[in-house]
């Protein structure tokens, strides 16, 4: 968020307020709740997510589960906290920062893809719902640019303890892939 508040310094000054929520805390929306009640929320940017890298074969159901809690769960509990003063207000916004991973399933990107396409599909079809209510869903899904996303890829469990793939992946799609992620 550091650099959203650089590059719009008038935001805070016009009365807007950033909040930053851990995702894999479900407790942590109580707050924003009380301040979406007491303020209003206009627009809701949910931008939480980090990737898993490793063949589909090699992901645990942990890795699975813990891919989903933070790229589908934990955006679909905040959209839900916002929801009702928005719709009361019969106004409001909300965008979902995806991935081009939400419509294209590469190797070795099998997990994020399903937990993008998934979050996706919830938010096309809240559009849908909520639209009668003066509410707008927006989706926006880049592809690869410079940001700090790399840093939070996390390569399997399995090829940390075993460093590297299975032996049947390797010189493969997924090793590329696991290669070009850890270099990132």
């Amino acid at each position: 968020m550091g650099r959203a508040r650089q590059r719009f310094p008038g935001f805070e000054q016009s009365g807007g307020i950033w909040i930053t929520l851990d995702p894999g805390q479900p407790d942590a929306y109580d707050g924003a709740l009380q301040l979406a009640q007491r303020t209003g929320v206009d627009v809701l940017v949910n931008n939480a997510g980090f990737a898993f890298i490793g063949g589909v074969e090699d992901t645990s159901e942990e890795e699975v589960r813990s891919q989903k809690e933070v790229n589908v769960y934990a955006p679909l509990r905040v959209v839900r906290t916002i929801l009702p003063q928005m719709r009361q207000r019969r106004a409001g916004e909300v965008v979902l920062i995806s991935s081009d991973a939400g419509f294209i399933a590469r190797p070795g990107r099998g997990t994020y893809s399903a937990s993008k396409f998934a979050i996706e599909a919830i938010h096309e079809s809240l559009s849908h719902e909520v639209q009668k209510f003066g509410i707008r869903v927006l989706i926006v899904a880049p592809g690869a640019f410079g940001t700090s996303f790399a840093s939070r890829i996390v390569i399997l469990s399995k090829y940390q303890k075993s460093g590297g793939y299975s032996e049947d992946y390797q010189g493969t799609s997924v090793q590329q892939m696991v290669d070009m992620s850890v270099k990132e």
